[in-house]
């Protein structure tokens, strides 16, 4: 009787043993289960914010080269218009006489004397 006490004593130790580790285990399990789920979405929070990040750097370098095309256009506009300048190369008193020489070709004086009596008949429809 005190074999069988001790066997049955045994065996409860051994089931309480098992079903502890069996929980224990499970337990284990869920956590992992947890953990494996938070690494997850940390990585695809991590990967969007990557992603956003590339995004806004193209954005920047796209908006620099713009930038400089810009500069580049308005440089050689610059260039440009330098050089022009300089193969006119005229100075106050050449750009005077040219000046006075074509007003004095656009602006004539009337050789007849004109009276308006004679231009309104002509003005009345």
């Amino acid at each position: 009787m005190a074999e069988e006490r001790r066997q049955n004593e045994l065996r409860r130790k051994l089931e309480k043993l098992h079903h502890s580790r069996q929980l224990y285990e499970t337990l284990q399990a869920k956590n992992h289960e947890l953990q494996m789920a938070d690494v997850q979405k940390r990585r695809s929070e991590l990967l969007n914010e990557i992603k956003r990040k590339d995004r806004r750097t193209q954005h920047f370098v796209k908006d620099k080269q713009e930038t400089t095309n810009l500069s580049r256009t308005l440089a050689k506009s610059s260039q440009d218009t330098r050089e022009y300048i300089r193969e006119i190369n005229e100075n106050f008193d050449q750009k005077a006489r040219k000046a006075e020489l074509a007003s004095s070709i656009l602006v004539t004086k009337p050789k007849i004397n004109v009276d308006r009596r004679f231009l309104q008949p002509s003005l009345r429809t």
